[in-house]
């Protein structure tokens, strides 16, 4: 965000001459870490693959930003704190959020306005919102694909959350288990081997009832295939907490040929299987004192 001073700072202990310092340019930035956001995203080429995906039904000629630049200042301006489109009147003079964008620092045109963000998000149909996800997950398996060739465990880690919601948001509704108004997003991130590095390549917005396991299923016929032919000698695994359980969801596992890690709430008979095998979990944290866990191979 721009902030304008002219007052000086005065060092006396440095020299026996005065130092001052004074913030006095007339273009100012407090968010640094753009520059090299932004040059991340240069290297990724994200935010124009996802512009891409995008429809621009605009009349030419009275167009000041294009669909790239604002989706540009929308990822950024989230990315650094600024969530709400009421804030573009904050950061719209910002010699760095110009240049993140892809204009001169001096361009003597602002970012856009609330109303121009507000217009673009709103002027955006399902299709639209569902070819950049789609985007999205091609883009991320082919920079993993890239970097590591020789991968031999490919891991999907699936996770729902609470979005809480204010007002009258459509398909926003009580949830009892969160005790709020909400949407429940589900986030899918892959993995690879042994790395601890998890890479977001699915995210969908989902209304505030229903079932843990929506959308799941859609996915994995999708993406399973498709990490099969950029990853051809890896075994993929699907890891899910105990939300996601349901025999459905099993029988697809089986289907599509994956292993799975899935967390299942304690029932007696569970407990009675597992009885023998936590005995043993636990005289093996007793004696080494640190946790067991399961790896597939």
């Amino acid at each position: 965000m721009r902030h304008d001073t002219t007052q000086p700072v005065l060092f006396d202990d440095l020299s026996s001459k005065p130092v001052t310092v004074a913030f006095s340019a007339p273009s100012q930035s407090s968010d640094g870490g753009l520059p090299l956001l932004a040059a991340l995203d240069r290297k990724l080429g994200l935010t124009a693959v996802l512009s891409q995906q995008l429809v621009d039904a605009r009349r030419a000629r009275s167009v000041d930003h294009s669909i790239t630049e604002l989706v540009r200042q929308r990822v950024f301006s989230i990315a650094h704190g600024y969530a709400d489109c009421n804030d573009a009147a904050r950061i719209g003079e910002d010699p760095l959020f110009k240049l993140a964008c892809g204009r001169s620092a001096d361009s003597a045109t602002s970012l856009a306005s609330q109303p121009t963000l507000s217009r673009f998000e709103r002027g955006q149909g399902g299709r639209a919102v569902v070819a950049m996800g789609r985007a999205l997950e091609r883009a991320v398996i082919g920079r993993l694909a890239h970097r590591h060739r020789r991968a031999r465990r490919i891991t999907i880690d699936l996770d729902g959350s609470e979005d809480p919601t204010h007002g009258q948001q459509p398909f926003a509704f009580f949830n009892a288990y969160y005790d709020s108004w909400c949407y429940l997003p589900l986030f899918g991130f892959l993995s690879i081997d042994d790395l601890p590095e998890q890479h977001l390549f699915f995210a969908r917005l989902r209304p505030g009832t229903g079932p843990e396991g929506r959308c799941v299923r859609t996915m994995l016929r999708r993406v399973v295939p498709l990490l099969r032919q950029r990853f051809r000698k890896a075994k993929i695994v699907v890891r899910l907490d105990a939300g996601f359980a349901s025999s459905e969801l099993f029988d697809l596992f089986d289907e599509l040929k994956v292993g799975y890690m899935v967390a299942m709430a304690k029932n007696s008979r569970l407990t009675i299987h597992a009885a023998r095998h936590m005995r043993g979990v636990r005289w093996i944290t007793e004696q080494f004192g640190k946790g067991v866990g399961h790896r597939s191979a």
